[in-house]
């Protein structure tokens, strides 16, 4: 008799295959695959630091110097740090880990203190589109800090 279909035993199954392709660091994902994913996981966090970025000097440009407080400079400044450190890691380390966290902790840190500093309800909605950039890598570890960083 069949045992019947488990996506657990499949996972397990080709973690622990020969064919996993798994690297003698034992990472599962290889440089190829790294470069990849962090091709596709860029433009969504440029995306939504931007967004972040936009609507701040939007706020300032709309309200004038009473809006300039401390709290929006230094979420402006969170922002332009975090396409900039994103931006350097993305395209000096393209296939490295390094470039996953630097992209996917500076994303969080902007989320972080936008989240910490604003009192707008929706700024929780940034970090979705996070945890499943966060999701293109199979790294369990990342994406259970991620949900437990939204809370």
């Amino acid at each position: 008799m069949q045992k019947p279909f488990c996506l657990i035993q499949l996972h397990k199954q080709y973690v622990l295959s020969k064919d996993a392709n798994i690297t003698k660091e034992g990472r599962i994902m290889t440089q190829d695959q790294l470069r990849r994913a962090n091709k596709i996981v860029f433009p969504v966090i440029m995306v939504i630091v931007g967004y972040v970025l936009v609507t701040l000097l939007a706020f300032i440009l709309y309200g004038g110097a009473a809006n300039a407080n401390f709290k929006t400079i230094l979420q402006i400044v969170a922002s332009i740090a975090a396409i900039a450190v994103s931006t350097f890691f993305f395209v000096t380390k393209r296939g490295t880990k390094a470039c996953t966290y630097a992209m996917l902790g500076s994303a969080s840190a902007v989320y972080f203190l936008v989240r910490l500093v604003n009192g707008t309800e929706a700024t929780g909605m940034y970090i979705f589109p996070i945890i499943i950039a966060a999701m293109v890598y199979f790294d369990t570890k990342m994406i259970i800090g991620m949900c437990a960083a939204t809370f």
